[in-house]
């Protein structure tokens, strides 16, 4: 004989499914977002153009709206606002790559805003990559484990010209 139930009944056996002290529950709250996103709380500052910084963190990857370094050291800043579990990395620039194959910009995690480790290196940084891509103006880094940051920093390191190290969008994926 088949069970069928209704909505409310289905809400009454999955509520006792276990308590949120439970270890074994199966249902998480921990679902992985853009935590670089404005809509999702993340701030921007820079030490160059820092009210354009913004356009980083809007959602749009698309290459119309940037921030530019203008000098060797430059840099922008994302803070989402509290620490959180990173798996993954993206982002959108006007270099055909980034990374170690090209050192023009350099990517950092912190967790206080002091202590600076770098990432998106296959090997060599503090943090490497599991996995990494860049071609395109896109670069990706997956970690194996998850990255704990509050802030992710990029830093001009070599210019090609003055205001040509463009950064168009930041997404980090994580909880």
């Amino acid at each position: 004989m088949a069970r069928i139930f209704t909505s409310g009944a289905l809400a009454l056996l999955l509520s006792g499914c276990g308590s949120s002290g439970d270890a074994g529950n199966f249902i998480s709250d921990e679902v992985d977002i853009n935590v670089a996103l404005a809509g999702n709380g993340a701030t921007t500052s820079a030490t160059y153009d820092s009210p354009q910084a913004s356009v980083t963190i809007d959602g749009n990857a698309s290459t119309s709206l940037f921030w530019a370094g203008n000098i060797t050291g430059d840099s922008i800043t994302i803070d989402f606002g509290s620490s959180k579990a990173l798996r993954q990395l993206d982002i959108y620039t006007n270099d055909a790559n980034l990374g170690e194959l090209n050192a023009s910009k350099i990517v950092e995690l912190s967790t206080d805003n002091a202590t600076w480790n770098t990432t998106a290196e296959t090997s060599g940084g503090a943090i490497t990559c599991q996995q990494l891509n860049s071609s395109g103006g896109h670069t990706l880094c997956s970690y194996n484990s998850r990255q704990s940051a509050r802030y992710i920093r990029i830093t001009i390191e070599a210019l090609t010209a003055i205001g040509l190290e463009n950064v168009h969008e930041i997404q980090a994926t994580g909880f």
